[in-house]
């Protein structure tokens, strides 16, 4: 994914092992993505949805719920960006997204996921975005609708970002 010019990414959080059919529905809706990023709480294996052998790249992170499945955070390169990943709960994410940004910069990411309010949410500070997908399983916000997004990265482009409801 580094080395191509474009990338559109599934990004979901907090399934909780919950709404399985509507995740799998969700793959097939959104069939031509090339990477799905899953933000934590997964509480299951997030291969399970996929398939042992999907044909677009797949990573998740360790939610508060997840104990150790996945790696705490990650980064991703592709199409001349760089992401960050993480749950959010060791960011304070319920009460500010200062943290996030902070550990973005030191990490030179221009795209940060996160997950465990979940509740969608997309904003850009100083040039680095910031999407958070909501919830599958337990949303919250408003709507109380499971919600999820897509992240359209092209090289030598500012990140598209884009949060969906499934009702």
């Amino acid at each position: 994914m580094k080395d191509k010019e474009k990338c559109r990414i599934l990004v979901i959080s907090d399934t909780h092992g919950r709404n399985s059919s509507l995740l799998k529905d969700l793959l097939i809706k959104e069939a031509s993505f090339d990477m799905l990023i899953h933000c934590g709480d997964v509480e299951s294996d997030i291969f399970s949805y996929t398939g042992s052998n999907p044909s677009y790249a797949v990573y998740a992170v360790d939610g508060n719920c997840d104990y150790n499945r996945y790696p705490k955070e990650l980064l991703i390169e592709a199409a001349g960006h760089r992401i960050f990943v993480t749950h959010g709960h060791n960011y304070n994410v319920r009460y500010s997204n200062d943290k996030l940004y902070a550990a973005a910069r030191a990490r030179q990411a221009d795209v940060v996921l996160f997950g465990h309010t979940h509740v969608p949410e997309v904003e850009e500070k100083n040039g680095i975005f910031l999407m958070n997908p909501g919830s599958l399983g337990y949303p919250r916000g408003i709507h109380k609708t499971p919600s999820y997004g897509i992240l359209e990265l092209e090289k030598g482009k500012y990140p598209r970002t884009y949060l969906y409801e499934t009702e």
